[in-house]
């Protein structure tokens, strides 16, 4: 029963109720919430790439591997000038959460801005 709970701490449920898991979180629905962010300051954003190479790289793979994934093909989309990339990244910022909780269902910007600083290090990293 103490996994079940656990576990349940870590399911994220869509619009038509179903559960799923954090690592599904990054996949398309990820990539098509950051390129239309993306494109409301950057313009130029190539979302359809972004998300096809999105879909295409993170299929098997796990969540902490997916991360470094979706630095490498941001950067690859992104301006190649590292402050005009940084700043795109911090313009989808979002709010912080002020509850701390229902990052995935109330305030996916959080959850956005949890990762961000994660994925800007990958990319500083590459």
């Amino acid at each position: 029963m103490k996994n079940n709970i656990l576990l349940n701490k870590f399911l994220l449920y869509n619009s038509e109720g179903l559960a799923y898991g954090i690592t599904e979180m990054f996949s398309r629905n990820l990539a098509e919430l950051l390129s239309d962010k993306i494109m409301i300051v950057y313009p130029d954003f190539d979302r359809d790439s972004f998300i096809q190479s999105i879909e295409n790289h993170v299929v098997g793979k796990t969540y902490t591997r997916r991360i470094p994934i979706f630095a490498s093909l941001l950067k690859e989309h992104l301006p190649e000038d590292y402050e005009r990339a940084l700043s795109v990244l911090t313009g989808i910022w979002g709010e912080e959460n002020p509850n701390e909780t229902g990052m995935f269902t109330h305030a996916i910007g959080s959850c956005l801005s949890g990762n961000l600083p994660k994925i800007i290090v990958h990319i500083v990293s590459l």
